[in-house]
């Protein structure tokens, strides 16, 4: 049986130095692990509550899993989401129970020069005492992209708390400028002692009090990894190809026992909707690396003229194509052999444009960056892309489209009838 870690069980040690164990029940005085909702219920006490949505904010693997971050959306125009203010709250990477490397969080900061680049185009040290650095940056409008935005950076000894406005559009010093949510607001949001990793019961108590919460909050086991499924395979690649539109359902792969009886093997079926239309991969895996796999790789894939068609990506990824005769329709194998990785191996077939672009036509760069992204295609996953279906976001999508369309008719009524 795959044996796989538990990055909740990783987190909950981790987090121990902090807020001891036990479950947010604990003891009166006792702290505990902070939540998105008591969060809001602390930035409630600082900022306007005219929001349209208060819940946690959408979070991706790559997040810091003990970062806790809550959204409040303010009304804005139409046809707009709303404006964002966001805080969120992260461990400081130093090992915090050790006192001189903890203070070396607030020294360094406190010598370092102020970011730099689009998202920080200018800075400002607000404050630098006991407590910590308070760090004030903001970037301006670029017409058609970007309405410009500030942040708030409080960086402490055992965490950092930042505030991000972003929606209002913003030419000048923020402090300086007419805002709804202002920088004094904020600078008291992250400056607020209760905004803390180890929270009171009394922060705590506040959040479940918190009202127009619409939750959000992340599954502590969504970036588990587990053992992956045929179809799980197609979930992870469509992460990184992030192209849904172009297919219509998600099946097993009648092509999986090409790697053996242990191989694993998913099929996405094309929509015939845009860029790609027709073309259907398959995604298939084996826990045999590359010494024990089949040497004669062609013979599996039973290829024309492979050898003459294979052409090496990089280091660990070839491919091989076979064009068929009037040059319209191809098949694309796409292979990442590793003496250190699982085995993958992806099939794409449709028409193609002419035999120049085929492996374009047929995604041959989607494929090489999902084959190359460490922890995307192989026999274990993530516990969240394991559960995702394509079936349940193309049901959203539709959902959506006729939400949207039913108030453009609403709209439209309106301005028809003056």
């Amino acid at each position: 049986m795959t044996k796989v870690a538990s990055r909740s069980l990783l987190c909950a040690l981790c987090f121990t130095f902090l807020v001891g164990c036990g479950d947010q029940s604990g003891p009166a005085g006792e702290t505990q692990a902070l939540t998105h909702r008591a969060l809001a219920a602390v930035m409630l006490d600082h900022l306007p509550h005219d929001t349209t949505s208060r819940g946690a904010s959408w979070r991706d693997e790559d997040t810091p899993h003990l970062k806790i971050s809550t959204d409040f959306r303010y009304p804005a125009g139409a046809n707009d989401d709303g404006d964002l203010v966001q805080v969120s709250v992260t461990p400081a990477e130093p090992d915090t129970n050790d006192t001189g490397q903890a203070q070396q969080v607030i020294d360094q900061s406190r010598t370092a020069d102020c970011p730099t680049g689009k998202q920080a185009a200018s800075c400002v040290v607000l404050a630098n005492d006991a407590e910590g650095i308070l760090l004030l940056t903001w970037w301006e409008q670029e017409p058609q992209e970007d309405p410009g935005g500030f942040r708030l950076s409080h960086v402490r000894a055992t965490e950092t708390v930042e505030a991000l406005s972003s929606g209002p559009t913003l030419r000048r010093d923020p402090r300086e400028a007419d805002l709804h949510v202002t920088v004094e607001m904020l600078r008291k949001v992250v400056t607020d002692p209760r905004i803390a990793l180890a929270a009171t019961p009394e922060v705590l108590s506040a959040g479940e009090d918190a009202d127009s919460w619409k939750g959000g909050e992340p599954d502590p086991e969504a970036y588990d990894r587990v053992p992956q499924s045929g179809i799980g395979l197609t979930s992870a690649y469509l992460a990184v190809a992030e192209n849904h539109e172009l297919f219509r359902e998600a099946v097993p792969s009648p092509h999986t026992s090409l790697l053996g009886p242990d191989a694993i093997g998913g099929r996405l079926l094309p929509s015939g909707e845009g860029r790609g239309d027709g073309v259907t991969i398959d995604i298939l895996a084996t826990a045999e690396t590359t010494p024990s796999f089949p040497d004669n790789l062609c013979q599996i894939i039973a290829a024309v003229d492979c050898a003459a068609s294979h052409v090496r990506v990089s280091a660990n990824v070839s491919w091989w194509l076979e064009v068929s005769a009037d040059q319209k329709q191809a098949v694309m194998w796409v292979a990442r052999l590793s003496p250190d990785r699982d085995s993958v191996l992806v099939r794409a077939e449709g028409p193609i444009s002419d035999t120049e672009y085929a492996p374009f036509d047929l995604g041959l760069v989607m494929f090489d960056d999902a084959l190359q992204e460490p922890g995307r295609l192989g026999m274990t996953t993530t516990k969240e892309t394991l559960e995702w279906s394509l079936a349940d976001y193309i049901a959203e999508m539709e959902a959506y489209e006729r939400e949207y369309e039913e108030e453009e008719r609403k709209r439209q009524v309106e301005i028809d009838q003056g």
